[in-house]
């Protein structure tokens, strides 16, 4: 399954400005830890203690660290077991959010293009919910409408919106993901968010990142269309 990353731009915008999100908190995130990545340990271990999420939150699974997987493996080494600590735990509803880490392979391997079955491992968990509901896996062949795209006033909630909304932490290293963490605490909702499209002519990805400008407070967008770039 492969969502538009407009898809996934719009999904943080809704995060970013509707008021009501303001409740959810460190119980509603998985934290996904490879147990066979030292670094994948250091960084799930200290989000969670950073953000302070509970203990039967942190998924820990055994898989391989290498960036790409076979569909096989990803169904039973990442799938299965993130769904085995959601059902276990009682947590499939009120899980919203999934981190993964660096360690956790990025991708899987598939046939190319909009039609293909090739995908970002991130993307595939999005709809774990849905399959776990569902009792069968979704359909791999090309793209899967995203159901929180452009709902920028909306609550996320389970089952209004049967996905949940995941996210990596990562960089080059340990010292640089934990700079995030340590940034992200004392962060606050100010600051430009700067849009800039390929090129002027129409396409698709820049159709994308229009509508995400037109969505966004307009103060708060650079948004820049010329073949130059910003």
């Amino acid at each position: 399954m492969k969502l538009p990353a407009s898809a996934a731009f719009l999904a943080l915008a809704a995060q970013l400005f509707a008021p009501l999100l303001c409740a959810q908190g460190p119980a509603n995130v998985l934290v996904v830890i490879n147990d066979k990545s030292s670094l994948c340990r250091n960084i799930g271990e200290y989000y969670a203690l950073r953000r302070e999420i509970p203990a039967k939150n942190l998924c820990h699974l055994r898989t391989t660290e290498e960036e790409v997987m076979e569909r096989p493996i990803y169904n039973r080494e990442i799938a299965a077991p993130i769904a085995g600590c959601l059902r276990q735990n009682g947590l499939t509803e009120q899980i919203l959010y999934i981190v993964t880490t660096a360690g956790v392979p990025l991708k899987i391997a598939g046939s190319p293009g909009l039609g293909g079955d090739l995908a970002a491992v991130d993307s595939e968990l999005t709809l774990l919910y849905s399959d776990m509901h569902q009792g069968r896996p979704h359909s791999l062949n090309g793209m899967v409408p995203n159901p929180f795209f452009g709902k920028r006033d909306a609550k996320f909630t389970h089952p209004e919106f049967p996905i949940y909304l995941v996210t990596r932490l990562a960089a080059y290293d340990f010292d640089g993901v934990k700079a995030i963490v340590d940034r992200a605490r004392e962060a606050v909702n100010r600051g430009k968010f700067v849009i800039d499209t390929k090129s002027a002519f129409e396409i698709t990805g820049d159709d994308w990142l229009r509508n995400a400008a037109i969505l966004l407070p307009k103060d708060r967008v650079v948004f820049d269309s010329s073949s130059t770039g910003v």
